[in-house]
């Protein structure tokens, strides 16, 4: 463990938290402390999977994400989607970007794609990243009209 559980502390809370690592614990106490964050974490039937997040990503980038949601209910992607969304953004690159067409994309993807659905798929995509970009450039123009 680092001398400080925070390399760039953001409020009082995390500064304390750094001296006291610092001045009143060894090493071998941090851990201690820290593994009984995971057992508090756990006492409650409700954060199981917060404890394995907690463990994942250590103390620092922990309260990061808390402080992100703060309190907010947070849905993630499952692992099938993460994957869909992956193969989507593949078929979207090589069509949109590289304009290929779907034969030589089918060649490419280790997958099978069917060109239908990811056609429409790339299509809707597409309308919303123009739609995201036409909202960001206004924006801009607003900004610079003030």
């Amino acid at each position: 463990m680092n001398s400080e559980t925070f390399s760039t502390p953001v409020n009082l809370f995390e500064e304390r938290l750094n001296e006291l690592f610092k001045k009143k614990t060894t090493v071998r106490e941090s851990d201690q402390v820290l593994l009984l964050v995971s057992m508090i974490l756990l006492d409650n039937p409700n954060n199981t999977d917060l404890v394995d997040t907690y463990n994942l990503l250590g103390l620092e980038d922990f309260v990061k994400l808390v402080h992100l949601f703060d309190g907010r209910t947070v849905r993630f992607p499952t692992s099938g989607e993460i994957q869909e969304m992956i193969v989507l953004a593949f078929c979207y690159y090589y069509r949109e970007v590289r304009g290929l067409d779907w034969d030589e994309i089918r060649a490419i993807l280790p997958w099978d794609i069917s060109s239908v659905s990811y056609g429409s798929r790339v299509k809707k995509l597409s309308a919303f990243i123009r739609g995201k970009i036409t909202e960001i450039m206004n924006d801009t123009v607003k900004e610079v009209v003030k």
